[in-house]
């Protein structure tokens, strides 16, 4: 499956649960939902890998992979809008992150390198 492909599978995915999510905490005010939606394990770099699993280890209400705008936040927190951007400097353009996170503050975005 290309890239393109993949993040428009996951798009789908987040559209069809997500107001499921926002309703349920509307309601409750939980945050917790099962971030299996996908299978992740393919998607994730090493970083990513790592990151994930301490995600996991706190039990902190981040979701792999939350589209926002036209991006991708590694692991988001749609709820709070805070997002944890982590891959290697081989990934990351200083000049177009500071624009990305511009755009991304702009939505009600904190975002965490």
């Amino acid at each position: 499956m290309s890239s393109f492909a993949r993040f428009q599978e996951i798009r789908r995915a987040y559209a069809l649960i997500l107001p499921e999510w926002f309703e349920d905490y509307a309601a409750s005010g939980n945050m917790f939902h099962d971030p299996y939606v996908m299978n992740w394990a393919m998607d994730f770099t090493p970083i990513e890998s790592m990151v994930w699993g301490d995600i996991r280890d706190m039990c902190l209400p981040f979701y792999p992979q939350i589209p926002v705008l036209n991006y991708f936040i590694d692991f988001g927190c749609p709820f709070l809008k805070i997002g944890i951007e982590c891959d290697g400097k081989a990934w990351h353009n200083k000049e177009r992150d500071k624009v990305r996170d511009a755009r991304l503050a702009a939505a009600g975005w904190m975002i965490f390198r």
